[in-house]
């Protein structure tokens, strides 16, 4: 793997620079929204969809959520979709404030927590997020702030990470009842070995970034209370996600038919759960797995070495939010000069002068809506991994 020591110092210094600047703006963005806003996938909170017979069809609720997230312009003040603070939004920026040195990220971090406290579903055995909007797959219905994996784990390292940075043992308490919502409300799908998490209580899908990531955050708290049953289920749930590891390295996105693509973001979910999983639990044997998926995401998700792809097979759409755990996922693998060049590409070619990425590039047009958890809520960790490691050449 490329290390940032294959840099010149030049080239390491100028994009210092610029991310630290860009990660100033986007983050001072977002600090003046409160962290509310638009989601590519919030149609079905108009109340043209939630007080009229139009949402109750499976077909016209999939289709505005279809319509509105490709749009490239936002009709969503004339459709009363209003911008609300997503909770994974929040713990990202719980991951980016304990990378911050300044005194006042202690208190932001503290403030963010007790929101999050009131945001937690209830009913369930532990602490635990979905999302504030109806969403609509070609699958499943899911209704607005049932709990997910994706978001529950996401926060859960987030409440990690600032009890690490920080001292924080609310956070950590938090975190540690969100294990007991994956480990007693979510239900599992055994496979030959182990078995795979499901996304939320009320269903069974097979997705291996989302039982990964609930993975990583078991096996974190696992190694730091010692507690059996949560490094069991780490190492169980990682085992059925190996066993579907393609012989080319990569992961679909899951079992299902229509779930066979290969993308960006979610595989780079997956990398990195998995090496933060053998790193919490010292579990070797998950080496070659790992170099094997590490190489085909290097191989296949760049183009001309700075362009994230949005699939391992084409370009397009260009996504910010492929390009902030882009970012992550190659300063992980210490492919920091990698990981420089997409950040000074994607700073160039998608922050605007308000500080904010806008969401796709696509071949033939560009879609500059300013989607805050989607395009921009992961970038201030991102730009931050990047910005320590690049310091610490």
């Amino acid at each position: 793997m490329m290390t940032s020591e294959s840099m010149a110092v030049s080239e390491r210094e100028e994009a210092l620079a610029a991310i630290d600047d860009s990660c100033r703006r986007v983050t001072e963005w977002m600090e003046r929204t409160g962290y509310a806003g638009i989601e590519p996938h919030d149609a079905l909170t108009s109340p043209l969809m939630r007080r009229t017979p139009l949402g109750r069809s499976r077909f016209i609720r999939l289709a505005a959520l279809q319509a509105l997230r490709r749009l490239p312009v936002n009709p969503r003040p004339l459709l009363g979709v209003r911008p609300r603070a997503n909770a994974v939004s929040l713990g990202w920026a719980l991951r980016a404030l304990a990378l911050r040195s300044q005194r006042e990220a202690r208190h932001s971090a503290e403030t963010i927590v007790q929101e999050l406290a009131g945001q937690s579903a209830q009913g369930y055995h532990g602490p635990c997020w979905g999302y504030y909007f109806d969403w609509q797959t070609r699958a499943t219905f899911k209704p607005a702030d049932d709990p997910i994996i994706v978001s529950t784990a996401f926060i859960g390292l987030g409440l990690m990470d600032v009890h690490a940075r920080f001292g924080m043992p609310g956070a950590f308490a938090m975190a540690r009842g969100a294990c007991d919502f994956i480990l007693q409300d979510l239900n599992r799908t055994p496979g030959l070995r182990g078995f795979c998490f499901s996304y939320g209580p009320g269903d069974h899908e097979q997705v291996f970034n989302a039982s990964m990531l609930g993975a990583e955050l078991l096996a974190r708290m696992g190694a730091a209370t010692g507690e059996e049953t949560l490094t069991r289920a780490a190492r169980d749930a990682v085992a059925f996600t190996l066993d579907h590891q393609q012989p080319d390295g990569s992961w679909a996105y899951g079992l299902d038919a229509h779930w066979g693509f290969i993308d960006n973001f979610h595989t780079g979910y997956v990398l990195c759960s998995l090496r933060e999983y053998s790193a919490s639990l010292g579990d070797a044997s998950v080496a070659d797995a790992l170099e094997r998926g590490w190489r085909f995401y290097r191989d296949h998700f760049f183009e001309a070495g700075r362009i994230p792809k949005y699939y391992h097979n084409r370009l397009h759409p260009i996504d910010a939010h492929a390009a902030a755990q882009s970012i992550v996922t190659l300063t992980e693998f210490g492919d920091i000069r990698t990981a420089a060049r997409v950040a000074m590409w994607t700073i160039n070619h998608m922050q605007t002068a308000d500080g904010y990425f806008i969401y796709q590039i696509h071949r033939r047009f560009t879609n500059r809506i300013p989607y805050l958890r989607w395009a921009n809520a992961l970038m201030p960790y991102a730009l931050l991994r990047l910005a320590a490691a690049l310091r610490g050449a």
